[in-house]
């Protein structure tokens, strides 16, 4: 490289979009409000151990349980993971609330996957609480046909309704939350 030019200051162009990421950030999960969370330990949790290289903490939660945080941006996901123990949440943005399963025909194993909440939101302030559900769903119908097979072998692998969060991703920053909640 050093034969083709020297080495110095230079501008950088525009970027190609003026939604880009370029304030994207991917923080901790204890930086929200937490309630009716445990945090895992690789120590102690097989969960855990098999995904510490990826992110930088995971925590349960179990029914009743909380997530709430408040940010300022355009974007926001929590990445979490999906699998046969996983139930369904609650996702309130700005008073607007849906709900969304944590688990999907690939379920007979456990993987990292987004929880994607908005994009493209006004850059403005936003507050999100995740709350995970008691609601019983049926997990066999939803598993493609081999799955059901190991649904049935092993009914006990995905009677829990519990959900496993990690990280929060921002397009922006987090903004100050109250104190924290109780934590296990």
């Amino acid at each position: 490289m050093k034969s083709v030019g020297t080495a110095g200051a230079h501008l950088l162009p525009s970027p190609l979009h003026a939604q880009n990421w370029e304030a994207a950030a991917l923080l901790e999960l204890s930086r929200a409000t937490l309630s009716g969370a445990e945090r895992l330990q690789p120590a102690t949790s097989p969960v855990c151990a098999q995904f510490e290289h990826m992110i930088p903490e995971l925590w349960r939660l179990q029914a009743g349980g909380q997530v709430s945080f408040r940010f300022a941006g355009t974007a926001v996901a929590l990445y979490d993971l999906l699998g046969p123990d996983c139930g369904m949440v609650q996702i309130t943005l700005d008073d607007q609330t849906t709900r969304q399963p944590r688990f999907d025909p690939y379920c007979t194993w456990t993987r990292l996957a987004p929880l994607w909440i908005a994009q493209q939101l006004p850059d403005a302030p936003h507050t999100v609480t995740v709350e995970v559900l008691p609601d019983h769903f049926d997990k066999r119908c939803i598993l493609f046909e081999e799955g059901r097979q190991d649904f049935d072998q092993h009914p006990e692998k995905y009677a829990d309704l519990a959900w496993y969060a990690a990280a929060i991703l921002v397009v922006g920053e987090l903004s100050q939350m109250p104190a924290q909640s109780a934590r296990r």
